[in-house]
């Protein structure tokens, strides 16, 4: 619970509460938190708009543009997401002690996969 109220990331969902090693791993709601919320609502209307375009017969070319633009939105927020989570593992690795290789090696993967 966050501020009184229930941490979407945590909460269960229809199929009832989430394995303690998923929730462990989420966030609480914050600023960046409902600005990443913000940014994938607009991603989701691009898409929208998307679908009118392609359902209007606009061109190929009109078409590619909104689909490029629609890319670069999603791959702002997963570099995001990703420099939320390395700021995570490197502060958390280094208070034990470690020395942030386990952490690089995780961006290095997660990066492959955004890519």
């Amino acid at each position: 619970m966050v501020d009184g109220h229930e941490d979407p990331m945590t909460a269960g969902g229809p199929g009832g509460p989430r394995p303690a090693a998923v929730a462990d791993q989420r966030q609480p709601v914050n600023e960046e938190f409902r600005e990443l919320l913000h940014r994938l609502k607009r991603i989701e209307g691009q898409a929208r708009g998307i679908q009118r375009m392609i359902l209007e017969g606009r061109s190929c070319e009109e078409i590619v543009i909104q689909l490029a633009a629609l890319k670069e939105a999603t791959t702002k927020v997963g570099m995001q997401v990703i420099g939320r989570h390395l700021e995570r593992c490197l502060r958390d690795e280094l208070a034990g002690e470690g020395t942030g290789q386990q952490a690089i090696e995780d961006i290095m993967r997660i990066l492959t996969k955004l890519s």
